[in-house]
């Protein structure tokens, strides 16, 4: 519903209106404001690449808390499945890499 007039007897209508429009101009400037800095807070910045060894220490412990939590035992043939698994994620992994640190996290 369109405001059209000031309901304030002292206070005329050509005021009110002024002072309505003067605030959605203010309200909309701080809106703007707003969404700028959102912008530059979620600016796109470079990922910082990981080398293979570092990639495989964070999925060993990611999969080491995901796998506690889901009550997951991890036997031997799981240790073989997942390293062919996590091998073929990460450029430039060895199967020997990945099959140690396995080992390493899951004694």
């Amino acid at each position: 519903m369109k405001h059209t007039g000031c309901t304030q007897p002292d206070v005329s209508n050509e005021e009110c209106m002024t002072l309505r429009e003067d605030t959605k101009r203010v309200e909309l400037k701080a809106e703007q404001l707003q969404e700028n800095t959102l912008e530059e807070l979620v600016e796109d910045s470079p990922l910082k690449s990981l080398d293979s060894t570092s990639q495989i220490t964070c999925i060993m412990l990611n999969l080491k808390n995901y796998l506690r939590r889901c009550r997951v035992e991890v036997d031997s043939a799981s240790r073989a499945d997942l390293a062919c698994i996590v091998t073929g994620a990460i450029s430039g992994a060895t199967l020997d890499a990945v099959t140690e640190s396995i080992n390493t996290t899951f004694k």
